[in-house]
């Protein structure tokens, strides 16, 4: 019964963390986009040129 318990804690933890994980991604992405945006030479039409690429192919 205890064991029971304690594998439905750390299932909880684990989902917990991928969540946290795949938040922490969108935002690493958000930055990543933030700065193309602003970087120079490489304006915002291209990141959206990067973006249909990836997903077209």
């Amino acid at each position: 019964m205890i064991e029971v318990f304690r594998q439905h804690r750390l299932s909880r933890a684990l989902r917990a963390g991928s969540e946290v994980g795949a938040f922490l991604v969108l935002i690493g992405l958000a930055c990543a986009l933030w700065a193309d945006r602003h970087a120079i030479g490489f304006g915002i039409a291209n990141t959206h040129e990067m973006i249909r690429i990836i997903f077209t192919s």
